[in-house]
């Protein structure tokens, strides 16, 4: 408790929804775990994936890092509002593209927005870097997107 990652910080174990071990490597004075995390937050569930080390000093295995490998974050993206997103800094992302979505970015200080469209009617990528996005649907109806994040080495 109070260790932080990359999107996430461990305040309470009622976060912890699930928890499994995905790998174990052990060595002679370090010990990883590669763990699958289902995690409660007030925005909702969030799938993580973490690197947890170990290392033995003076006979006892005392807890060294944690490190994510990846987070999930579920966006509620709506046809009539534009719902902000916000990517996770220092992270690179994809996201769910089975949904029509049109995305607004602004570029520079004069208010230059540019528009695209993802989602399997249009291209799968986003073509503008940015420190926050403006989406919302084109599906008619409202949907629910899952972003994935994962530090960028």
């Amino acid at each position: 408790m109070g260790r932080q990652i990359t999107g996430w910080k461990f305040e309470y174990l009622n976060e912890f929804n699930k928890v499994s071990t995905e790998n174990v490597i052990r060595g002679s004075s370090r010990l990883e775990y590669v763990l699958n995390l289902e995690l409660k937050g007030s925005a909702g569930i969030h799938i993580c994936n973490c690197l947890v080390v170990y290392r033995l000093i003076d006979e006892q295995w005392i807890f060294e890092t944690v490190d994510l490998i990846s987070i999930t974050y579920d966006n509620i993206i709506y046809t009539d509002k534009w719902t902000p997103v916000t990517p996770l800094y220092g992270c690179a992302y994809e996201f769910d593209n089975k949904f029509k979505l049109e995305w607004e970015v602004n570029r520079g200080y004069f208010g230059n927005k540019d528009h695209f469209n993802t989602g399997p009617d249009a291209s799968n990528s986003v073509p503008i870097e940015s420190s926050k996005y403006l989406i919302r649907s084109r599906e008619g109806k409202t949907v629910t997107v899952r972003f994935t994040y994962k530090p960028i080495k």
